[in-house]
């Protein structure tokens, strides 16, 4: 994937944004797909991020309806991956965070699970549990029965691309150590996971460069490499 910036200046409407993308964007997407045939890559992920997240991070997206966020959200999903498919035969693999996240609860728009992903061969999705062990297990019961209706309505395979615990998302506010309990919620969130009716085809953990302690990293080593 691509490192650029999630910001693009110049974008002050969804038809502004639009015409980045097939000037700008889409010309960037095509010479990497040709880049990543030539390698024999397994897949290939031609958006910067979340493809919510990269619409979201516009400045009209604030003001902007729901159909319109939309409607521009499944252009950029679709016009890239139109515009790549002749030039990679591996997989394309868009990702997204579903609504119920700790992304979209500072703004939330329900819409984003309308984004349909059915003409490809998996989706991602983004998940960071957050705050303490109460919360954690609670959002990720929301989030992944979203996950559910969007799989089960686009019958496509999925994947938990990121499931991390990030150092930054305001432990201290909620009083978890989580040096001490980030084994715990990790646990406790993976058996949520475990017993959805559609499992993952993978998971994704980096820790964002973080493991907390030895009995975390025997949660990553037990519970996902095993």
């Amino acid at each position: 994937s691509w490192g650029g910036s999630k910001e693009i200046t110049t974008a002050r409407t969804p038809e502004e944004f639009r015409n980045w993308i097939d000037e700008v964007f889409i010309p960037q997407k095509i010479q990497e797909a040709k880049i990543a045939e030539k390698l024999k890559m397994e897949l290939f992920k031609p958006w910067i991020t979340e493809i919510d997240v990269m619409v979201m991070n516009q400045s009209w997206a604030l003001e902007a309806s729901d159909q319109e966020l939309l409607e521009t959200g499944q252009y950029l999903l679709d016009s890239v991956a139109a515009a790549v498919r002749p030039h990679f035969k591996g997989r394309l693999t868009p990702k997204t965070y579903a609504p119920g996240s700790a992304l979209h609860k500072q703004n939330p728009r329900p819409i984003w699970k309308e984004l349909t992903f059915k003409d490809f061969d998996e989706v991602g999705f983004t998940f960071f549990p957050t705050c303490d062990l109460q919360t954690a297990t609670t959002d990720a019961r929301e989030q992944f029965a979203i996950i559910m209706e969007m799989v089960e309505r686009d019958s496509i395979p999925w994947v938990m691309t990121e499931m991390d615990i990030p150092a930054n998302i305001g432990w201290e506010t909620c009083g978890t150590d989580i040096f001490d309990q980030a084994d715990e919620i990790l646990s406790a969130v993976l058996d949520i996971l475990f017993e959805l009716e559609i499992q993952p085809i993978g998971i994704s953990t980096k820790g964002h460069n973080n493991i907390y302690s030895k009995e975390h990293k025997a949660v990553i080593e037990e519970k996902i490499f095993s």
